[in-house]
């Protein structure tokens, strides 16, 4: 900061004022005289001048303060006169120099010769472009030329056009350019020079012949001119700068009234005419919006895309809106209360039942359904659960229903509910989630928890259930609320499919959701164009998809989620409103008005009047004594009526504001901008569906059934309806105050009617259902894996392409040249002097498109292969692997003395990685030898390679380099001084050449390697790899069809991840990895993830290389082995699960019985064949070790031990070379004749046998056997029956309900009770005749005790004569008993 008085006569001068050490100063003009802004004539007054440099951006709370870069800082100057500041303007003009950071500054792209002749395709020209997003923006472009035709170089500028010979706007010399502080060619364009003028500014590059006078061409340039083949490359950096001013009127930053004079990598110098607050930079800004433009460009046909988004959503929002209208009034009938049909007119005291219904497919119930309900005073008679005006029991469906009885039935204990399974087809069963009774007089509520199945074929079978009052422990299970809290949440919570799924009993109706949902995606439209001018027009390579005119990149992604962020609070607003809003008026309870209609219609149809009002102690009344009720629960939190017209309002101006500025933005953003932009929508959609939504739900269902358990178990079963009614008000009448508990010992009637629980007589119909809902399970499974198995098939054949066969084979035809007599690679090329030759004969000539067959060269095929049909991806290389010196001694003794050296093993642990200077030597032999950069090591991350396996050994993916870049003369003239300073010699392992290409026609990648491998006993073993993948999917025809099936894949893999993880909790994490099959869904899983990984990893390799090769302009150094090997194993990963996928069918289809003939057959002969196999692997391994030994020197079949077991193999199966086995050994012929005797005819015939056995006695025992599903007949009855080709099978499906009580169904009991006195009289009158000769009088229990005593002396005796003739008596006693030892059979 800088605080100064001074004089107008020092200013007249022309005075600078250092603002600080920084750099910023302001240049005052000589008539600087500020004065004269107050009307005072004469110069001559004393000013106070404060200078500021403030290190960042000042009033950055103005939107406009995003157009300054971060980095810039900001510079004032400020005068006053007599404490009085003074708005200085003065014509001349001011200069400012504003310090800014080089690191703002962008990197310089450099183009070496081979990348200018590259990019010069139609004229000789190389071309770049840049932008300028500002008015009033000056540029920089930073120029440095090398090379013998720098000189005669001129640049070419145009706007909005590629500038040619014949059309441009400047031609510049770059040798009138001046340098700048770096010895940079520096020009330097203000905003006069480019007319002030924003948009895309196009450069172009050349060089002018040597033969043509530079005035010439500067005067009338046309294409002959230029040379097509300069020697020059270019280092080119273009900058733009600009210069911004606090404009305190308006509160923003501008830069009306400034120039840039000149810029710096550290300054930049503006003309001001006033004093205030300067800055430079740019950084963009939330995207504003200019009327005049959009008006002027708002056609139809120019903006078709945002025209019919708008249109279509708003046609959709007014549909869905009547259609939410006509569901509204349908879910009013839902709405209603039935009262059971069986109510009687003079019973008064009310329950209201709810019943929910589950959420499982085939929930819903057409079955006949009653009902006992038991408390601790009374019970109900069995009572019918029905409504015949609309369905109920529907699949998540809740039915209201309201029950009379004549007198209170206490605190309900038991609720017994069965159907009789009279509906037809599904609709015979019913998923009961629970029942909740409410009493009416008391607001008592108890609830009967199920969870379970009334169906014959499902659970346990039983249609007849028993259920318990649930306590305080069952109400708070976390499985009960966790289930009913999410599935209440997905039909009310979720924003969008509670629009099609809303619960009939929510405030929050279905119109008011559709305006939600069309408030979000309009607000979602808006705040995206508003925030999209961030990401760049053109998505990043590392983009997520890429379609036509639609894309989606990781930047618009972003935008999208943003909105996200912002919209869901104002939606969330919006939603708690309509939700909590109470209505305008409350109704009626809908139970007591439905009581009272029926009870109405009932006294009609007897032929009673209407019911007269009998005071207080009716339904109805208004005082009197009543029954204490049950404090009521807590009311939730509601709004007043008027917030749903306050939400309406908002709901509509959202709308409208957001369809004025979204079609206001997208005629700003152009036809393809809009489409791009639409793309960002689509993830704020799709996240808000997919994810939030889901997530928010799931999250409040678990906070609700764990950290909320005891508030939301008795809320579990209410609804907005249940706080919406007025409160009944119904009395006890004095009988009711009096009701006495039922005797707990007497048996109730809950237990004692019979019901459905008998259904003995479906038991055929149960075992039909049984077995068809598990035939269509074993079928939908087979169909899954199916559609599975295809989706991988079209997946894997898909990749595949006949082309990549003939790629290889033209490959192999090109570089190794089989059969050639003068240049096949495999049998010519045998020494390293041959290598040479072959390197400037063949590969030289194939990596370069040569000339044409008349001689004309290859123009516009630069970078091209001998074929001028594979585009080369950037340049192929020349890689040698080698031993460290020092790493093997000879043996010692006199062999030492003569030879001092050798070479050692081939190991990646010996390779050499050290510099050397040329003949590989550590000292400078000539000058320039230590720079050779071929004897310079490259490390595997600096190629960006892996280790390479050839046929003798495995080699690092470092090594010594050359690169084949720049023309045939300069690789050959390389290549021969490679060759002089012995660049191969002994200590020389491997040379390969390593290239890839692209070939458009048929959208292939080729790699190849082309490998010498260098024997350490002289010579060389050729060797040669070629790959053929497509790594580009085009997104079109085929190609989408492909990328259909690669998402149907990720969704079929997660569905199988969650339905294993479900198997696994179902039986337990132990039971079910003992089932091998499981381990093979497991497997399948694992490598899908795998797969899936393996395919993104694959993706961003290719995106990575692309990006490469298109900012080189294909002359980058690319290597394209990563994901060539990428895709490899996404292949054998996919293989893989095509595999076990296969072998899963085994088990799906073991329902009959041939195919388990396989297993069994094994299973049975499996200890056989253990035997078997442990004699045949010490035979075979002995004759294996024969051959080995006798071979090892002479066939190359048995080179090592590994080879020699699969040439064994092959011998076995009849592929061997007899001829040279006899050459090799005169002793092979017998040892042939005993293998061949010993494995193919006596052990192979051995085992066959053993298996043949064991498969006939399997197949004899499967004969009898039925199979468990005949899914081939099921399926053809299903098509008959379907079709009416064939008459159903009949089968009794209903169960009659006994409704009796079990007091009416023992009288037989009974009577056999009545009758057991007089039999136990008959016993003792046997007994008396029998063993007292009538003696006891049997009248007279005292005299019997009498007679007893005196027998007591032969009790015993007497015992077992009593017990036989016990046994007499019941016609047990055996014949063969006799006097001394007699048996009693209890």
């Amino acid at each position: 900061m800088m605080v100064a008085k001074v004089t107008e006569e020092m200013l007249s001068t022309g005075m600078k004022v250092a603002v600080t050490k920084g750099g910023g100063d302001i240049q005052l003009p000589t008539s600087f005289c500020p004065s004269r802004s107050l009307g005072k004539g004469a110069c001559n007054q004393t000013i106070t001048l404060s200078a500021v440099e403030w290190p960042g951006v000042t009033y950055s709370y103005a939107q406009s303060s995003d157009q300054l870069s971060k980095s810039t800082k900001v510079v004032s100057l400020d005068v006053f006169l007599d404490g009085q500041a003074i708005s200085v303007n003065d014509t001349e003009g001011i200069i400012v120099s504003i310090p800014r950071s080089p690191e703002d500054l962008p990197d310089p792209i450099h183009l070496d010769r081979d990348e200018v002749l590259a990019r010069m395709v139609h004229v000789p020209i190389v071309y770049t472009q840049f932008n300028i997003s500002r008015p009033g923006s000056a540029v920089n472009i930073e120029i440095m030329a090398n090379g013998t035709s720098a000189d005669r170089s001129v640049l070419l500028l145009d706007h909005e056009r590629v500038p040619t010979p014949a059309g441009y706007e400047m031609l510049i010399p770059l040798s009138s350019i001046p340098t700048n502080e770096n010895d940079i060619k520096d020009l330097f364009l203000n905003s006069s020079d480019i007319q002030n003028r924003t948009g895309r500014f196009f450069l172009g590059l050349a060089s002018v012949l040597g033969n043509v006078a530079m005035e010439t061409a500067l005067k009338n340039i046309t294409k002959d001119h230029l040379d097509w083949e300069p020697d020059v490359s270019y280092s080119l950096r273009v900058f733009t700068s600009g210069c911004y001013y606090f404009d305190e009127a308006l509160d923003e930053w501008s830069n009306r009234g400034l120039e840039v004079v000149s810029t710096s990598y550290v300054m930049t110098q503006c003309r001001a005419s006033h004093l205030t607050s300067f800055a430079s930079g740019f950084f963009p800004s939330p995207n504003l919006i200019n009327f005049e433009y959009i008006f002027a460009n708002a056609g139809f046909t120019d903006n078709m895309s945002i025209y019919m988004t708008l249109i279509f959503t708003l046609v959709g929002f007014l549909v869905l809106l009547v259609w939410a209208r006509f569901k509204d009034r349908e879910d009013l009938k839902e709405l209603g209360v039935t009262p059971l049909p069986d109510n009687k007119v003079d019973d008064r005291y009310l329950y209201e039942i709810v019943v929910f219904t589950g959420s499982d497919k085939e929930a819903t119930c057409r079955s006949n359904v009653q009902m006992v309900l038991s408390g601790e005073c009374g019970e109900t008679e069995v009572r019918k659960l029905a409504d015949s005006e609309r369905p109920v029991f529907c699949r998540n469906g809740i039915d209201s229903f309201v029950m009379a009885v004549p007198r209170p039935l206490g605190k309900p204990q038991y609720l017994r509910v069965w159907h009789d399974n009279s509906g037809k087809g599904c609709y015979s069963s019913w998923q009961l989630a629970f029942v909740s009774v409410r009493d009416l007089q008391t607001e008592e509520k108890t609830t009967f928890i199920a969870n379970r199945w009334l169906a014959i074929d499902k659970d346990d079978g039983q249609i007849d259930l028993t259920l318990t009052a649930a306590n305080l422990g069952e109400m708070t299970n976390f499985s009960h609320l966790y289930k009913a809290s999410k599935e209440k949440g997905m039909r009310d919570r979720h924003l969008w499919t509670s629009v099609f799924y809303r619960p009939p009993r929510s405030r929050y109706t279905r119109k008011e959701r559709v305006g939600v949902c069309a408030a979000f995606v309009y607000l979602s439209m808006m705040l995206s164009a508003v925030w999209y001018d961030i990401a760049p027009e053109k998505p990043s390579t590392g983009g997520f998809f890429d379609l036509g005119a639609f894309s989606l990149s990781p930047e618009q992604g972003a935008v999208g989620l943003i909105s996200l962020v912002a919209v869901y609070p104002v939606i969330q607003l919006i939603v708690v409103m309509f939700r909590c809003a109470e209505p305008w008026k409350r109704k009626l309870a809908r139970s007591i008005l439905a009581r009272d209609r029926q009870r109405a219609k009932q006294r009609e149809e007897m032929g009673l009047g209407p019911e007269v009002d009998k005071g207080p102690d009716v339904e109805k009344g208004g005082g009197g004594a009543s029954k204490k009720r049950e404090k009521d629960s807590k009311q939730p939190f509601t709004l007043p009526w008027w917030f749903r017209v306050v939400a309406w309002l908002l709901v509509l101006a959202i709308i409208g504001l957001s369809v004025f500025f979204v079609w206001a933005y997208a005629m700003q953003f152009g036809a393809q901008k809009t489409s791009r932009w639409l793309t960002s929508l689509l993830v704020t959609f799709l996240a808000s569906v997919l994810v939030i939504e889901p997530v928010m739900v799931l999250i409040g269902a678990v906070s609700r059934a764990t950290c909320c358990s005891k508030c939301v178990s008795t809320r579990v079963d209410e609804d907005d309806v249940d706080f919406d009614e007025e409160k009944t008000q119904l009395y006890y009448d004095e009988e009711w105050q009096h009701v006495k508990p039922l005797d707990p010992a007497a048996p109730r009637r809950v237990h004692a009617v019979k019901g459905t629980s008998d259904t003995s007589l479906l038991q055929s119909l149960r075992q039909k259902l049984v077995k068809e809902r598990e035939m269509m399970l074993v079928l939908r499974d087979i169909l899954a894996y199916l559609a599975f198995v295809m989706i991988l098939g079209f997946i894997t054949y898909g990749g595949r392409d006949p082309s990549t066969f003939l790629m290889v084979s033209h490959f192999r035809n090109a570089f190794i040249r089989e059969g050639d007599i003068y240049w096949d690679y495999k049998e010519k090329v045998i020494h390293s002097d041959r290598y040479w030759l072959w390197l400037r004969n063949i590969m030289l000539k194939e990596l370069r498109a040569q000339r044409w067959y008349n001689g004309e060269p290859p123009y516009g095929l630069r970078g091209f292969l001998g074929d001028k049909q594979n585009r080369i991806m950037g340049y192929g290389i020349l890689r040698q692997v080698r031993n460290k010196k020092g790493v093997c001694r000879p043996p010692a003794g006199p062999i030492r003395e003569i030879v001092t050296t050798c070479t050692g093993p081939r190991d990646m642990n010996l390779e050499d990685d050290q510099d050397y200077c040329a003949h590989w030597g550590d000292k400078e032999v000539f000058p320039g030898a230590c720079n050779v950069p071929e004897f310079k090591y490259k490390s595997a991350d600096e190629l960006e390679s892996f280790p390479t396996y050839g046929r003798l050994g495995t080699y690092g993916g470092g090594g010594y380099v050359l690169p084949v870049r720049g023309s045939s003369s300069e690789i050959l003239e390389r290549l021969d001084y490679l060759q002089k300073v012995n660049w191969i010699d002994k200590y020389t392992r491997a040379v390969m050449l390593e290239f890839s290409v692209y070939n458009a026609n048929v959208n292939l990648f080729g790699i190849g390697t082309v490998m010498a491998e260098f024997l350490p006993g002289g010579g060389i073993r050729p060797y040669w790899r070629f790959d053929s993948t497509r790594l580009i999917q085009p997104w079109t025809g085929f190609g989408f069809f492909i990328l259909l099936n690669e998402i149907g894949f990720v969704l079929a893999t997660v569905f199988f991840t969650f339905r294993e993880i479900w198997k696994c909790y179902k039986s337990g994490l132990f039971t079910y990895l003992k089932g091998y099959w499981n381990l093979a869904e497991v497997a399948i899983i694992i490598i899908s993830y795998l797969a899936i990984g393996l395919y993104v990893l694959r993706y961003m390799e290719v995106s990575r290389v692309l990006k490469i090769f298109d900012e080189t302009y294909g002359n980058g150094y690319v290597r394209m082995e990563y994901a060539a090997l990428l895709d490899l194993f996404y292949l054998y990963a996919v293989a893989g699960i095509i595999f076990f996928s296969t072998l899963k069918f085994i088990k799906l289809l073991q329902f009959n019985k041939r195919m388990n003939l396989l297993g069994f057959t094994f299973g049975r002969c499996w200890d056989d064949l253990q035997i078997f196999f442990l004699t045949f692997g010490i035979l075979f391994i002995g004759f294996t070790t024969l051959f080995f030994t006798i071979f090892n020197l002479q066939l190359e079949e048995f080179a090592n031990f590994l080879a020699s077991v699969q040439m064994c193999f092959s011998m076995m199966l009849g592929k061997f070379n007899f001829e040279a086995m006899a050459q090799a050994n005169q002793a092979s012929p017998v040892m042939f004749f005993v293998f061949s005797l010993s494995t193919s005819m006596i052990l192979i015939n051995l085992m066959l046998t053993i298996i043949i056995k064991s498969f006939t006695e399997v197949k004899n025992e499967l004969k009898n056997v039925k199979n468990k599903y005949d899914i081939l007949d099921f399926i053809s009855y299903k098509i008959m029956t379907t079709l009416g080709l064939q008459e159903r099978e009949f089968l009794l499906h209903t169960a009659e309900p006994d409704i009796t009580e079990a007091s009416q169904q023992s009288e037989t009991t009974a009577s056999v009770s009545d009758e057991f006195p007089s039999k136990v009289d008959s016993l003792l009158c046997y007994i008396n005749d029998l063993y007292f000769d009538g003696q006891l009088d049997l009248k007279n229990p005292d005299g019997l005790k009498a007679a007893v005593g005196r027998d007591i002396a032969h009790e015993q005796n007497l015992t077992m004569r009593m017990s036989a003739g016990f046994d007499r008596y019941f016609g047990k006693l055996d014949a063969k008993v006799t006097n001394e030892k007699t048996t009693f059979d209890a």
